[in-house]
């Protein structure tokens, strides 16, 4: 018989099997010692990471900025100041391609809530990334006037406003930003603030050329000019073919030209878009052309259908041509002209004042036409080459005091007590040396 060499439960294990199971014990929580040292490092050199973002952000060091706060948001994924690090690293990179980066930039902006404390500051750098670099100035303008809800006081957000309204061909409709500029601005900035109005009411060209230099519109040597500001407004256009006042912008180019077909064209390619009829720009500009064309049943369909909130300067202009031109009710031609002529540029289109005297003359207040057309006569005076070159001349010597009297005047002569009174103000903060 074959002894059985079963092991019996009862007895002890071989001295060998319990060495070498304190061996394995001992072996593991080596490794998780080593482990939990290791994770203990990284947590800290994680924790670390904030503090570095800062520090090169202060630095001007944009490539480790990103990377620390990049690194910290593994970490603590919610953390905002951590984002607007990242995304500033990118957006400020020179280095780096820009659309990209401004891609990049962006996809940390949008993590940032609008009701947060940096909910303003975000939806602004978010605005700028998408004007400056993308060139979507309708995608730009919603997300500025977002960060203005939440932050009144964002410079920024104005001044780009301001500057977004200039280049899109609304350079009407953009006096409200740039007063909050001069709100906000310091005193000592506010003269070159006014010059920057001057030239944006009244050379429009010349008011886009620094940011057509710095969005690649414009070379270093070549002079504001239509070409230019074609080049700025198609790329627009590409950019954003579905958006209405984008393309009422490029529309506009082609009205002033003379290229009222090409104008419809544009036009045309989103009229049946719920956003193109809610848009008073847009409408006001189909409008006007289809106007222009003779199309005059058209006019009628697009007046019908007519916004709303149609209630800016440009937009009442609009309608009294129509009611002059298309329906012939002079009464009410006159009275959508006067309602412009109360709006700011209103008071100084000659154009239109012409157009106001002449409703008059035909509904037979011959008295009243002939006082419109007497104001119509000094505006249309006022756009004289000659002025405006002595104007200019003025600003850029500003702070010679003959010279503002002269600033002082003209703005009289315009009846924009503001802008006069504001000048007087500069003169008042001139070194007393310079002073009369």
């Amino acid at each position: 018989m074959v002894a059985d060499q079963t092991a019996n439960p009862g007895e002890a294990s071989p001295p060998e099997n319990s060495a070498t199971r304190r061996i394995g014990m001992r072996g593991i929580v080596v490794i998780g010692t080593v482990l939990l040292l290791i994770g203990v490092n990284v947590m800290i050199w994680l924790r670390g990471s904030l503090e570095t973002a800062r520090i090169a952000r202060q630095r001007g060091n944009w490539s480790t900025t990103r990377a620390a706060a990049e690194r910290y948001l593994i970490l603590d994924p919610g953390n905002l100041e951590a984002r607007m690090l990242a995304a500033d690293g990118y957006f400020q990179d020179d280095s780096l391609d820009s659309v990209e980066a401004a891609r990049a930039a962006i996809s940390h902006y949008q993590k940032i809530p609008d009701q947060s404390e940096q909910g303003g500051l975000a939806r602004s750098m978010e605005g700028r990334a998408a004007f400056l670099v993308l060139q979507e100035p309708s995608r730009a303008e919603r997300l500025f006037l977002k960060a203005i809800e939440q932050d009144p006081d964002l410079f920024d957000a104005h001044y780009l406003l301001w500057q977004l309204d200039n280049m899109t061909e609304r350079f009407y409709a953009c006096e409200q930003h740039f007063r909050e500029v001069y709100r906000l601005c310091p005193v000592d900035e506010r003269p070159h603030r006014l010059r920057e109005w001057y030239f944006s009411q009244f050379s429009p060209l010349s008011a886009c050329g620094e940011l057509d230099l710095l969005m690649g519109f414009r070379q270093q040597r070549e002079l504001p000019s239509e070409e230019i500001a074609f080049r700025r407004l198609s790329a627009f256009a590409e950019y954003e073919p579905n958006e209405p006042n984008t393309l009422a912008a490029l529309a506009q180019w082609h009205l002033r030209n003379q290229s009222r077909e090409a104008a419809l064209q544009v036009l045309e390619k989103i009229r049946d878009s719920p956003a193109a009829q809610a848009s008073p720009f847009y409408m006001a500009t189909l409008l006007e052309t289809l106007i222009e064309l003779g199309q005059f049943e058209r006019a009628d369909e697009v007046y019908a259908a007519w916004p709303k909130n149609g209630q800016e300067y440009y937009a009442k202009k609009v309608q009294g041509i129509y009611f002059q031109e298309v329906q012939g009710e002079l009464e009410k031609a006159f009275e959508k002209y006067t309602e412009a002529s109360e709006i700011w540029p209103g008071p100084t289109d000659w154009l239109m004042l012409n157009r106001r005297s002449r409703c008059l003359a035909l509904l037979g207040r011959k008295e009243e036409s002939a006082q419109a057309g007497e104001l119509a006569s000094q505006m249309e005076a006022m756009t004289d080459l000659s002025v405006h070159t002595k104007i200019r001349n003025a600003l850029m010597n500003w702070e010679n005091p003959n010279n503002l009297e002269t600033i002082v005047d003209f703005y009289e002569s315009l009846s924009r007590p503001w802008e006069a009174n504001s000048w007087r103000e500069v003169a008042k903060n001139l070194p007393r040396k310079t002073r009369p």
